[in-house]
């Protein structure tokens, strides 16, 4: 009877994998929640019972791991979104503007941040995890599960959305690190104008070092991460408020109808920045393509009490420098720090700017990781490079494609990248858009 009900089972088993391997959508094959390890010097070698799920992680029932996934979480997920005031300003603005340009295009950002990353990001779609996970693939198991009755064109639409999404987010994990780092070496422009034709070489060494970093894995220099971020968001807060005071009337940007009245002033010019616009938001995918990682919780606590206020008060500085003296728009980050604090800025935003870049590299990883559980994608040569994260990995191969493309990028479009509004809103209404579809 035993060999009987065995027998059953395997044909069951059987049947399932042929029907599997007869339908055109891929099983989508849910990853298990990333688990941290609770490790202690009485047991230095945890079991999988001791494993505790970030998703059950809240400030009332372990405070110090809320807060270490907190403060790690600004290092990992806000390190993109955390540096784009270097660049968002200057990329809006190819001319001198004058003072209601300047409030209604920070009140543009000020409500992108608002409606696009706090409401639509940190509120609602953080609560659509996939068993504790996120991202373009997790959402598309969700949507493609058996359970949800949609017909199999609809489902094979939707996994095909979810592809082009993906491709995009890898497109982003090479346009990302050559952006953060040439606008955070620029700043070296404004103290020694001379190194102007070394801007491109200093960049292209930082990037080759930080691809060649990752075989060591994010778990070796992740420690670092958190505290130098923080520091980096408690300057751009600091700088912001100090601008912010000498002009007040920046405030104005906080009224949604200046962000109106300039797009419809401004017409077809307007339409254009606001893919200059859309760049404060870059990166923004981290917070739910790392979902697993830390926990929804500590990554709304991350943005609402350290990153958001940081961002939002650099950006009014910024404006409200640029209504003193409109001809600062060549670098309005850079010229709104006090003289002595340049060099220690340029430095603390080139390791801020890495570390942004690590986050894209990294995310592309899980990203490529979940493609091949999903039979998406060609398989890849796949390391573990932590013993307490599951989610830490790193593929060789993608890691050496995006190096190259960053590179290319670096030395051939770095002039393009700066001049072309048009690139900046079509790449990004075009992602926007398939994260809305998906």
């Amino acid at each position: 009877m035993e060999f009987d009900e065995e027998s059953h089972v395997d044909n069951e088993e059987d049947n399932v994998d042929q029907q599997r391997k007869r339908s055109s959508i891929p099983d989508v094959t849910r990853r298990t929640a990333s688990i941290i390890t609770r490790i202690t010097p009485e047991n230095p070698v945890a079991t999988r019972n001791e494993h505790l799920l970030v998703t059950d992680i809240t400030p009332c029932r372990n405070f110090s791991l809320f807060f270490g996934l907190t403060l790690r979480s600004i290092g990992v997920i806000f390190g993109d979104i955390g540096t784009s005031p270097l660049y968002v300003v200057n990329t809006i603005f190819d001319y001198e503007p004058d003072p209601s340009q300047c409030i209604g295009a920070i009140s543009l950002i000020i409500w992108n941040l608002i409606i696009v990353v706090s409401i639509k990001y940190a509120i609602l779609i953080l609560m659509a995890d996939n068993h504790g996970e996120g991202g373009t693939f997790a959402l598309c198991g969700l949507l493609t599960d058996e359970k949800i009755k949609l017909s199999r064109r609809v489902k094979l639409t939707i996994l095909i959305v979810s592809l082009v999404a993906a491709a995009m987010l890898l497109g982003d994990g090479a346009l990302t690190p050559a952006v953060s780092v040439l606008s955070a070496i620029e700043g070296l422009l404004i103290d020694v104008p001379s190194i102007e034709s070394w801007i491109v070489p200093i960049g292209v060494v930082i990037i080759v070092l930080l691809f060649l970093a990752q075989r060591w894995g994010t778990s070796r220099i992740g420690i670092a991460f958190g505290p130098i971020m923080f520091l980096w968001f408690l300057s751009l807060f600091i700088i912001g408020i100090w601008r912010t005071t000498m002009r007040p009337e920046i405030l104005k940007a906080f009224n949604p109808w200046e962000a109106f009245h300039y797009l419809l002033k401004e017409k077809k010019r307007g339409f254009y920045q606001i893919g200059g616009v859309f760049l404060s938001a870059t990166g923004l995918e981290a917070l739910y393509a790392d979902l697993g990682h830390f926990g929804r919780w500590p990554v709304r606590c991350a943005w609402f009490f350290v990153v958001f206020p940081a961002v939002l008060f650099n950006y009014l500085g910024q404006g409200a420098l640029l209504i003193s003296d409109r001809s600062l728009i060549d670098n309005p980050f850079y010229h709104s720090i006090p003289e002595w604090s340049h060099w220690p800025m340029i430095v603390l935003a080139t390791l801020a700017t890495i570390i942004a870049s690590q986050a894209v590299i990294t995310g592309s990883f899980s990203l490529i990781s979940q493609a091949i559980g999903m039979e998406c994608c060609v398989p890849f040569k796949i390391y573990h490079t932590s013993k307490t994260i599951i989610g830490q990995i790193y593929i060789p191969m993608i890691n050496y494609i995006l190096m190259i493309l960053t590179i290319i990028i670096i030395v051939g479009f770095q002039k393009m990248l700066w001049s072309s509004q048009q690139f900046y809103t079509c790449a990004f209404c075009t992602l926007r858009g398939i994260n809305h579809g998906t």
